[in-house]
């Protein structure tokens, strides 16, 4: 497995990797509600917060000042803020966005050429992400109500884009999108040549680059199959859809 901390690899010389912990998962943070004279509580909702996880492993040193100096080398590269920790899987990298909240290197006596190491990195975005897009693209759709499904893939759910490029349109004053149970709505003139985007990472509606008012709320888009309807109010027109996202994992 291949591991970089801003670029720098981890599993190569100076370096031996003996642990990572990234693939735990971080405590769910619950919110309940206590029933009156009733036993339990009800669940209102659950998040995943922040995500730490732990690096273990040695440094060496051909003679004791180089074990010193790679030390050194090693203590400037991991104190470094907000950098990419990219990890190697057998589907592709994963990576994390993430800073050094502890760095212990007990060095003891008998230490001359090598030394272990702990570090412990908190990850504030609380998932790790592919470091290549993901987009599903459907052309030529001449239908004013589309009714189908998207698949997500990753292992929690990611903020979605969805763009829709109009290639002939007549008459048509608003356009819908329902992806299980939510909707949001864009009510304006649309003509040929438009883009309309519906980013759900920055919760803003676009046309041609402008951003727009919008009515609803940004659907979620889950891991799976995701059944969506994509409606317009008019006569006719001619479209390509395409949705775009990057896989999450936890």
């Amino acid at each position: 497995m291949q591991i970089t901390f801003d670029s720098v690899s981890l599993v190569s010389s100076p370096y031996t990797i003996r642990r990572f912990t990234s693939d735990d998962v971080q405590n769910r943070q619950m919110f309940v509600y206590g029933l009156a004279r009733q036993r339990g509580a009800s669940l209102l909702n659950s998040e995943l917060k922040e995500k730490t996880f732990k690096m273990e492993g040695t440094i060496t040193g051909t003679s004791l000042a180089n074990l010193e100096a790679n030390v050194d080398t090693f203590k400037e590269l991991v104190s470094r803020s907000n950098k990419n920790l990219d990890i190697e899987y057998a589907g592709g990298t994963r990576r994390f966005v993430a800073t050094a909240s502890k760095i212990n290197i007990p060095r003891d006596f008998f230490n001359i050429t090598f030394v272990p190491f702990e570090v412990e990195f908190l990850c504030s975005a609380g998932v790790g992400t592919d470091i290549t897009t993901t987009s599903v693209a459907v052309t030529g759709i001449t239908t004013l109500i589309r009714t189908t499904s998207v698949s997500v893939l990753g292992t929690i759910s990611p903020p979605m884009k969805t763009t829709i490029d109009i290639t002939a349109a007549t008459a048509i004053t608003k356009v819908e999108l329902l992806v299980n149970g939510d909707k949001l709505t864009l009510t304006t003139s649309i003509t040929a040549g438009m883009q309309i985007i519906f980013d759900e990472g920055v919760l803003k509606v676009t046309k041609d680059g402008a951003e727009v008012d919008y009515t609803g709320i940004f659907p979620k888009f889950d891991i799976g199959s995701n059944s969506y309807t994509l409606t317009f109010t008019g006569t006719s027109l001619t479209y390509n859809l395409t949705f775009t996202y990057t896989k999450n994992y936890l």
